[in-house]
């Protein structure tokens, strides 16, 4: 199992942490994934620990466990800027690809680059909020040309066979259970999916019950 495999190293070991935030800017994790099923490696931590010149990194590596050999993998680059003034496009893209290409597949890619895992999906998450998307809900939706549009734009190198693109994200985002993705309405009962009421306007709805951990997270 990769995560054991991650775990059982004596570098990565040094690494793990039990979230990744920074400075109040986080990437939740959805209450319903069991802890031996998620992985957080603070990649930053391990360049400036370990590496003489230490390349541009990102915050977090997340791994999560979706099937006995089937994962999905979200790089994570964490900003608490109010001015989009504090980052540059090619430091952000340069963190992405080296975690990619340096971390995951040349130092470490006996793990990543085994033909025992397959990875469903690879999310480069930039979690920020330079223009107070959060405080004006509505600026998002109107604002074009940006330098965040900017960003999303740039081509990523392929990598582990997969098109990349950089996605940013509000904070703080849910990483959901992929577990979910696969299970149909009748299967999620137990105690990680508690039933709660919908809330209809100002009302709640004592007929319509969802399993709150399935619709309630940021689908990712």
């Amino acid at each position: 199992m990769l995560l054991q495999l991650l775990r059982n190293d004596p570098t990565i070991s040094q690494f793990i942490d039990v979230s990744c935030s920074e400075n109040g800017i986080s990437i939740n994790i959805d209450a319903s994934i069991q802890a031996d099923n998620l992985l957080i490696i603070k990649v930053d931590r391990f360049y400036n620990a370990l590496v003489a010149s230490p390349k541009p990194s990102p915050d977090c590596l997340v791994i999560l466990q979706c099937s006995d050999t089937s994962y999905k993998i979200f790089i994570v680059e964490l900003k608490d800027i109010n001015s989009p003034g504090h980052f540059t496009i090619d430091n952000i893209v340069e963190k992405f690809t080296n975690c990619l290409g340096d971390f995951m597949s040349t130092r470490f890619g006996q793990y990543f680059h085994s033909p025992d895992f397959h990875f469903e999906e690879i999310k480069l998450l930039f979690i920020t909020d330079p223009y107070d998307f959060l405080g004006n809900p509505g600026k998002q939706l109107r604002m074009r040309g940006h330098r965040l549009d900017a960003l999303m734009a740039q081509r990523i190198p392929r990598y582990f066979n997969k098109h990349l693109f950089i996605e940013h994200k509000v904070p703080n985002p849910t990483i959901r259970n992929c577990i979910l993705d696969h299970m149909q309405p009748h299967q999620l009962s137990g105690p990680h999916f508690p039933l709660l009421p919908i809330a209809i306007g100002a009302k709640a709805c004592p007929v319509c019950i969802v399993r709150y951990s399935f619709f309630h997270t940021v689908r990712m």
